[in-house]
């Protein structure tokens, strides 16, 4: 199965180096990564540290787009628990 994800979380977490869910379809906005990577978790458990209140916009403003991409990322992985691979055991952060 697939998600439907934004580009900016994804491409900084290539960019950092660290191994993500394979791209099966793409937009300049948007993805589609499989919900049965085997590289999901660490994916989705750095999104939550993104997303959540661990990092600040306040002492980092640079990070507001990647932070809320992230967010968009966990929301668009709670809205399809089906197609998670079981992996979406998260709650919404604010």
């Amino acid at each position: 199965m697939l998600i439907k994800i934004p580009t900016a979380f994804y491409e900084d977490y290539v960019d950092r180096g660290l191994v993500a869910p394979a791209i099966v379809k793409e937009t300049k906005r948007h993805i589609w990564i499989d919900a049965d990577s085997p590289y999901l978790s660490e994916f989705l458990d750095d999104a939550k540290h993104y997303a959540g209140s661990a990092i600040s916009v306040s002492d980092f403003p640079e990070l507001f787009g990647i932070k809320t991409s992230a967010k968009a990322t966990i929301i668009a992985f709670m809205s399809a628990p089906s197609r998670c691979g079981g992996q979406c055991n998260l709650r919404r952060t604010t």
